[in-house]
Order: structure tokens, then sequence, then C-alpha cells
């Protein structure tokens, strides 16, 4: 699975918990530009993306995430070191 892949699964995901576009998500996405991102929906976001991508994901990582990006790259991180 390719980055822009694991981009728009996650989108999907964050558009369902915000009830958004998934489109207008974006890498340099940041919490504080989506209305009702708090640190609850983070919570449900992350369960959300493991659960689509079947994973685990390392929590201290996603918590820290600057951005859609940086969550990106701790997935796609992740699918590789499950494989």
């Amino acid at each position: 699975m390719d980055r822009g892949d694991i981009l728009d699964r996650a989108r999907q995901v964050m558009g369902r918990v915000f009830n958004v576009p998934p489109d207008s998500i974006t890498e340099a996405t940041r919490a504080v530009d989506v209305k009702g991102w708090d640190s609850l929906s983070h919570l449900i976001v992350l369960t959300g993306i493991e659960k689509k991508f079947d994973l685990d994901l390392p929590m201290g990582r996603a918590h820290a995430a600057q951005n859609v990006g940086d969550l990106v790259t701790i997935i796609q991180d992740t699918l590789h070191a499950q494989a």
C-alpha cells in the first residue's frame, strides 16, 4: 500500500469522525484546523485507523503526531514493521 492509499483511507476515517468531506483533509491538516478535534476525538480517530488498517499503532508516536502527514508516516512505518 502506498502513501496515497494510506492517506485516502485515513481521511475516510477522519471524515466520518469529524463529519467533513475526506478531501478537505490534507497531510498538512492539524488538529487546530478541524472543528471538534480534541484529545477524545483524537483517540476515536486512532481507534478507527487501527480498525481500518488492522494494526496496533504505537500510541506514543500517534499522540505526538503534529499533522495528518505525521500520522500517515506512523501508519506506513507500522504497516512495514508488521509485514
